[in-house]
């Protein structure tokens, strides 16, 4: 019995140092990523570019109807006067043919014969009556050409048509939009650039433009309108100071680009990171990239504003980033903030 309660001792004593004995963890690894310096060029600053109508028009009939035929296309250029779309009307155009058949048949009687009553071999009676059938036809005529013309769709002016809204047989109302017809004798130059040079760009006086058709042919601008959208990009209108409207006219429709390049401000700095660096959420419309901090292994994540434009596997960088500073630039789904981190050699 003594023997079995000894036994009985040591199990419990065993059993307890068992317990509260734990097994140390292992100590956590540091995770290996790809990382890559952000490289600097220093550069002037292009802007791709392209030409545009300084003044748009929305084109309409003034009377309702039904689209008869549309003569134009889209990038199509007309001359003033080019009629670009009829309306159906049969009866009209019949009255109107027929009374210009008579009206330039008696205007060339009504000349014939006051020829004819300066010499006296025609009476003032005679040439007086053809003076009256001639002026109440022309009445008529008039009134008749200004309804055949409601019909019509004619161009004001020069340029290119850049929309059309309707299609043959299609019913219109009075000043509905038919098609816009951009003025090619006043065109200006459009090109997006960062938030951050628009002060640099308003203040410069050496923009120019060179085109893809001439390259060799520097064109200077003056900055006609700055518009910001909610990604840190703007849009930027330029007025040509001395193109030549016809030379660089948008036919093809599209073909014809341009750069622009700040002359007078010099150099910018230019950053590229690996594209595959940029993480995007889309949701809260926002890119972001992991930076390493070098001493201190850890990651943050970091907020940055990009280029429209990649190329070669780099996009441009304009405001998050510093030369020299290391991103991590591979997709890692397991990074956390302040995460440690080993770089890849």
């Amino acid at each position: 019995m003594k023997n079995l309660l000894y036994y009985t001792i040591a199990i419990l004593f065993l059993a307890t140092t068992a317990c509260c004995h734990k097994k140390p963890k292992d100590s956590p690894t540091l995770q290996r990523v790809s990382a890559t310096k952000v490289k600097c060029t220093h550069a002037m600053r292009e802007y791709e570019a392209n030409i545009i109508s300084a003044n748009s028009q929305n084109i309409s009939f003034a009377t309702k109807g039904t689209i008869d035929k549309i003569n134009v296309s889209e990038g199509q250029s007309v001359q003033k006067g080019t009629v670009m779309a009829n309306l159906k009307d049969e009866t009209i155009k019949t009255k109107y043919d027929s009374l210009k058949k008579l009206h330039t048949e008696l205007n060339f009687k009504l000349k014939r014969q006051e020829k004819l009553l300066r010499i006296g071999e025609l009476t003032q009676k005679e040439y007086d009556k053809t003076e009256k059938d001639f002026n109440n036809l022309k009445e008529q005529y008039n009134l008749t050409a200004s309804a055949f013309s409601a019909t019509q769709l004619v161009a004001p002016y020069a340029g290119e048509i850049e929309k059309i809204n309707v299609t043959a047989g299609q019913l219109v109302s009075p000043n509905q939009t038919i098609l816009k017809l951009a003025d090619t004798t006043q065109q200006m130059i459009q090109f997006n650039a960062f938030e951050e040079d628009a002060n640099k760009l308003l203040t410069s006086d050496s923009l120019i433009v060179t085109f893809n058709t001439d390259p060799t042919t520097h064109y200077s601008l003056k900055i006609a309108k700055i518009i910001k959208d909610d990604n840190h990009h703007i849009s930027v209108s330029a007025t040509i100071d001395t193109i030549q409207h016809r030379k660089y006219s948008r036919k093809p429709a599209g073909q014809t680009k341009g750069i622009v390049t700040d002359a007078a401000n010099g150099s910018y700095n230019h950053f590229f990171i690996p594209t595959a660096s940029i993480y995007v959420d889309k949701k809260k419309k926002e890119t972001s990239v992991w930076v390493v901090d070098v001493k201190t292994q850890t990651i943050s994540r970091r907020k940055v504003i990009c280029s429209k434009k990649s190329k070669s596997g780099l996009t441009e960088i304009y405001k998050g980033v510093k030369e020299n500073e290391m991103v991590i630039d591979t997709q890692y789904k397991s990074l956390k903030e302040g995460q440690k981190v080993m770089i890849k050699p």
